[in-house]
């Protein structure tokens, strides 16, 4: 894809003659050291990684050198979004989503296809998923209640070596809970 427009979103990689003149496997893991490997084409034509927030630092390629040494997805354009909380994802369609954050991005980093309608078949299946998961929690619940109740009705704790308990409890000898115990 050589026609690339200012805001042009990629995912990228190398290709396998680069991987191999890079040494890629045999050099101690940086072939991709600081590279989100989500590159947006600037102004001048160039695309450019989005690991740094200042770009001067960042990896940057031209549609000759990617075609000769890249992989590259198109993702969208920027141009064709607008800026989202990674929580509405939940209300559109995945197609309609842009999601370029990675593990050194600031910010959301997270876009909506603009005039994109919000799809309630999305939204319900998300509301099941967040019931089961409830659901499922409470069950799990229930089961390590019985199971500390069976640990104090048979005192098999006294032979235990360590103790496995919920997160969050206090480990001292004395807690305010403690006024609630039977």
């Amino acid at each position: 894809m050589n026609n690339w427009k200012q805001g042009d979103v990629f995912l990228w990689s190398y290709n396998d003659k680069m991987l191999k003149k890079l040494n890629h496997g045999n050099n101690g893991g940086t072939t991709y050291w600081c590279e989100a490997c989500i590159a947006i084409v600037q102004e001048d034509g160039r695309a450019i990684d989005t690991y740094w927030t200042s770009r001067s630092s960042n990896m940057h390629f031209t549609p000759c050198y990617a075609e000769e040494n890249l992989e590259l997805t198109y993702l969208g354009n920027l141009n064709d979004y607008e800026e989202r909380k990674p929580y509405m994802r939940a209300c559109y369609k995945d197609e309609d989503c842009l999601d370029i954050s990675h593990a050194n991005s600031f910010g959301d980093n997270f876009y909506i296809r603009k005039g994109a309608k919000q799809c309630n078949d999305k939204k319900r299946k998300i509301i099941q998923r967040s019931k089961l998961k409830l659901e499922k929690d409470i069950q799990y619940q229930l089961s390590q209640i019985k199971r500390y109740q069976e640990l104090l009705d048979t005192k098999d704790y006294e032979e235990m070596q360590s103790l496995s308990f919920e997160r969050d409890i206090s480990l001292n000898d004395e807690s305010w809970m403690d006024e609630e115990l039977n």
